[in-house]
């Protein structure tokens, strides 16, 4: 059914919301995951759901759920794909390999995550480049050294530029940590101690006689 319902949404987009159809970023890991459950149960199909909840929400989305077509979304009439449950997928689920698969690709994702997570990390290190020069029929290399930031395949240099950490003749020599700075400690003023005065007592005289 052409049209819009109010501002928010194209009618197909309504109707595709209904018939269980939505934006890949609306699909959660619980959503998916109760789908899962509530057709394996309907279907009586044995499904490790335990393990297959130890799968990332990306690994979810990429084995589980398919394009199903493009509706029309907000007040600009922007395009927005929409995705539906692939219970071809649900129904493989009974091997027990097809899980581990899933377990597979999820670790694989961390650990790539971990990795991405390093190269943005920037690290100070003391390394050493060539620098050519001479002429071009007897080019000569100079190697230099300095201390700048490593990131990813880059060696950055304090004065601007970079070097690529894979180029010949480039070699790490050793890694600038930051030194524990220490605080230091306040001192206490040391308050001057009262001194207990001594009253001298007067005996005090008899009656003269």
């Amino acid at each position: 059914m052409a049209g819009y319902s109010g501002f928010s949404m194209s009618n197909n987009a309504v109707d595709a919301y209904d018939n269980g159809e939505k934006p890949l970023s609306k699909w959660s890991k619980a959503e998916i995951l109760q789908e899962i459950r509530i057709y394996a149960k309907e279907n009586n199909i044995n499904i490790d759901m335990e393990k297959l909840n130890k799968v990332s929400l990306p690994v979810l989305r990429e084995s589980f759920l398919y394009k199903t077509a493009y509706h029309h979304t907000s007040k600009f009439y922007n395009s927005t794909d929409f995705y539906a449950i692939d219970f071809d997928t649900v129904n493989e689920m009974v091997d027990l390999e097809s899980v581990q698969k899933l377990l597979e690709l999820t670790e694989e994702e961390k650990m790539l995550k971990k990795q991405e997570k390093k190269e943005d990390s920037p690290e100070m290190w003391e390394c050493a480049y060539l620098v050519w020069g001479g002429t071009r029929a007897h080019p000569k290399a100079t190697e230099q050294t300095a201390i700048g930031e490593v990131r990813g395949n880059w060696f950055y240099l304090p004065e601007g530029g970079k070097k690529s950490i894979k180029a010949n003749g480039f070699r790490f020599i050793r890694q600038i940590k930051e030194e524990p700075t220490v605080q230091a400690q306040p001192i206490k003023e040391q308050t001057k101690q009262p001194v207990n005065k001594v009253t001298k007592r007067v005996k005090p005289r008899g009656p003269k006689l």
